[in-house]
């Protein structure tokens, strides 16, 4: 958890360059995402040491990042879920839970949300920080055939 929040503080602050790139489909394991043109991954999807998997993109044009990160669940309710990991991401309030989701806004040197998603085998938690307009155009692209359901909506 550690080495994702100084993942996370990273990939806020650093600013990417370069050309633009082309849109293209990745494979993060649990969920498939669509990257626009101007995003880029960051960290590539994997497991940290601890056996969770993340995944983080970012934007060259305007300092925002997604990032995604998912792990087991053990059939804890998603709220329980979300105010665990609510710390390590930033968050400002408690989740808001709505539909088998949490929500809350989070701040760790720049503005954001997080939206955290489970079920009985995972969780995935999918989080923003920098211009929401801009995170939208890769969080509207997330999708899964094995487990729609964490999906955020």
């Amino acid at each position: 958890m550690r080495l994702f929040l100084m993942l996370c503080i990273a990939c806020v602050c650093v600013v990417l360059t370069g050309n633009a790139a082309q849109s293209r489909e990745v494979d993060c394991t649990y969920v498939t995402v669509t990257l626009p043109d101007n995003w880029e991954v960051v960290r590539e999807p994997g497991k940290d040491d601890s056996g969770l998997f993340y995944v983080i993109f970012g934007n060259k044009e305007k300092p925002t990042s997604v990032i995604l990160m998912s792990g087991p669940s053990d059939g804890k309710p998603v709220g329980e879920i979300a105010a665990l990991l609510g710390d390590s991401v930033g968050a400002t309030e408690e989740p808001a839970v709505r539909d088998n989701q949490c929500g809350y806004p989070v701040n760790n040197g720049q503005e954001g949300f997080c939206v955290v998603t489970a079920n009985k085998e995972r969780f995935l938690m999918t989080c923003f920080y920098g211009d929401a307009e801009t995170a939208m155009k890769v969080l509207e692209t997330i999708r899964s055939d094995k487990y729609p359901e964490l999906v955020p909506k």
